[in-house]
């Protein structure tokens, strides 16, 4: 029999990797694997082939038998992996924060070395608690699926696990709730304050995340919700650097917010919602823009760029909107604009287009 379909050794192949301090790409350019084979194998998605675990074993230096268990000292091994990933030992998990910002640019944007030590233990306590009843689940988003760095990868990526989530074009109401039930982890901190409002940490031994949120963000849903789609964003470029802490570039945040921005808006709602109210390019007024945006629940600066990038509104109309919803964050310190009180309380496709045909319903 060429392939060991019952046998599960993947944690016993993550120790010894790190009791090497090698990380994945290292263990899999070493036994001449790809990154995603390797990573399949450490989940135990996959059962490793009787050759497979031969050249694991010489990449490692261990024999075939040494690596069916793990190796010696694994407690005092783990706790030297946390300290040289920029973790926190702890009892029952690692924890590695997924990105760094790169100081070059912006170290004002970050954390202070101390506030990430704190946030640590503030998951790793979260961990201790539902480890108590059996509550952590390891991650199953399709975390070694490919893509490049790029716009066009990141809406690619967005398309990819929309279906992997079974919700295709559909508008997601709550966002929080959908990831939760794939081994996401959110917390709210309500000492987190200033820039930035969120930070996302890896468990190496429960294999999940944790998405932390400064609680004043649930004042501001539509950043909130923008905040933590981007942050999932992250999550993927972590798996693609081999589950390793990456460092944060330009390129990589604007393929951030590009995925943030095509997962909460993909282009068929967004086009279906337009045509449904039959409004051209140069139709649009700010009004209708503000009760639209609120149907996908993200700002009106993204909402104004995302149908730009569709072709679904004029040049003088983006610039427009652009230039007012600019100056109102400059004006309310970021408060998202809202809509003018009217009858017409809710975002339903119908009330928007009666609204829309109303004569007291002004171009601007």
């Amino acid at each position: 029999m060429n392939r060991l379909e019952d046998l599960k050794i993947g944690k016993f192949v993550r120790l010894w990797r790190e009791s090497r301090h090698m990380i994945l790409k290292e263990l899999a350019a070493a036994a001449k694997m790809n990154v995603t084979q390797l990573w399949s194998v450490e989940n135990d998605r996959n059962s490793p082939s009787v050759r497979t675990i031969g050249r694991l074993a010489a990449a490692l230096q261990v024999s075939p038998a040494e690596l069916m268990g793990p190796p010696q000292d694994t407690t005092v091994q783990s706790a030297a992996s946390a300290r040289r990933r920029g973790g926190v030992e702890g009892a029952l998990c690692e924890i590695v924060r997924i990105m760094r910002r790169d100081e070059k640019e912006d170290p004002k944007e970050d954390f202070s070395p101390s506030e990430i030590q704190r946030l640590a233990e503030f998951v790793r306590r979260a961990i201790a608690e539902e480890d108590g009843i059996a509550a952590n689940l390891p991650t199953s988003l399709p975390l070694m699926t490919p893509f490049s760095l790029s716009e066009s990868g990141a809406s690619q990526l967005a398309h990819i696990l929309r279906s992997h989530l079974d919700v295709g074009s559909a508008i997601i109401y709550d966002v929080r709730t959908l990831f939760e039930s794939h081994g996401i982890r959110i917390l709210e901190d309500p000492k987190l304050s200033g820039m930035p409002a969120i930070a996302t940490f890896y468990s190496t031994t429960q294999r999940n995340f944790t998405i932390i949120l400064s609680k004043g963000l649930s004042k501001t849903p539509e950043r909130r919700d923008s905040l933590f789609m981007t942050e999932i964003g992250r999550i993927f470029l972590f798996a693609q650097h081999g589950f390793e802490p990456y460092r944060d570039s330009a390129r990589s945040r604007r393929f951030a917010h590009h995925f943030a921005a095509t997962f909460l808006q993909p282009a068929a709602a967004v086009r279906t919602a337009t045509f449904a109210l039959h409004v051209k390019p140069d139709d649009w007024t700010y009004e209708l823009l503000l009760r639209l945006k609120r149907r996908f629940g993200v700002s009106a600066q993204a909402f104004n760029i995302r149908l730009k990038e569709l072709g679904l509104i004029s040049g003088a109309r983006y610039e427009e909107f652009d230039k007012r919803i600019k100056r109102h964050y400059q004006k309310t310190r970021n408060a998202e604009p809202q809509p003018a009180k009217s009858k017409c309380s809710s975002e339903r496709l119908g009330d928007l287009l009666a609204l829309r045909s109303s004569p007291t319903h002004s171009r601007h």
